[in-house]
C-alpha cells in the first residue's frame, strides 16, 4: 500500500470521527478524498461515499437518539421527503454526468458547500429558539421541500444530505446543534 492510500484512509477515518458527533455523515469530504487522493472516477467515489455516509449516519443517529437529542417527528418529516428524493438524485447523477461531466457535479457540490457555509456562519450570530407545535406545523411544507432538495443533492453528489439537513434544522427550525 502506497503512502497516498494510507493518507487517504487516515483522512476518511478522521472525517468519520469528526462529522459523526455533528450528526453528519461526512460525505461532503469523502468524495473529494476518494476522487483526488485515490484517483477514483467520480461515479465510484459517489457510490463509496454514500455507503460510508450510511454507516456513519446510522451510528450518529443512534447515539443522538440515545442521548435524547433527537426530535423524532422532525426526523420522520425529513425521511419522508429525503429518502425518495435521494433515489431520484441517484438516477439524476447518471444523467448529469453524461450531460455536464465531472465539472458540472463539482460546480453543484461547490454551490451546496457555499450554501451550508453561509447558513452556518449566519447561524452563529442568531439565537436558538424552541418552536411550539403549531409553529413547527406551519414550517412543515417548507421543511419537506428543503428535505427533498437535500435528498436530491445527496443522491447526485454522494454527500448523504446531512450537511443540508442539519443546516435546515438549525436555520429553518431554529434547533440547537445537538438536536
Amino acid at each position: 500500500m502506497d503512502l497516498m492510500t494510507l493518507l487517504a484512509i487516515f483522512c476518511l477515518l478522521m472525517v468519520a470521527v469528526a462529522f459523526s458527533p455533528l450528526g453528519l455523515g461526512g460525505g461532503i469530504l469523502y468524495v473529494p478524498i476518494m476522487h483526488y487522493m485515490l484517483d477514483w472516477k467520480i461515479k465510484e467515489a459517489i457510490v463509496a461515499s454514500l455507503t460510508l455516509v450510511l454507516m456513519v449516519s446510522l451510528g450518529s443517529s443512534l447515539a443522538h437518539s440515545k442521548s435524547g437529542h433527537a426530535d423524532h417527528r422532525v426526523a420522520k418529516w425529513g425521511r419522508i421527503a429525503a429518502v425518495p428524493s435521494a433515489t431520484i438524485g441517484v438516477l439524476l447523477s447518471g444523467v448529469l454526468l453524461s450531460l455536464v461531466g465531472d465539472i458540472g457535479i463539482k460546480i453543484l457540490a461547490a454551490l451546496v458547500i457555499t450554501f451550508v457555509l453561509e447558513r452556518t456562519i449566519r447561524k452563529t450570530v442568531e439565537h436558538t429558539v424552541e418552536y411550539t407545535e403549531e409553529q413547527l406545523l406551519e414550517k412543515r411544507n417548507q421543511y419537506l421541500a428543503g428535505s427533498s432538495s437535500a435528498g436530491i443533492a445527496a443522491g447526485v453528489l454522494g454527500i448523504g444530505g446531512g450537511a443540508i439537513l442539519v443546516t435546515l434544522n438549525r436555520s429553518m427550525l431554529k434547533m440547537d446543534a445537538k438536536k
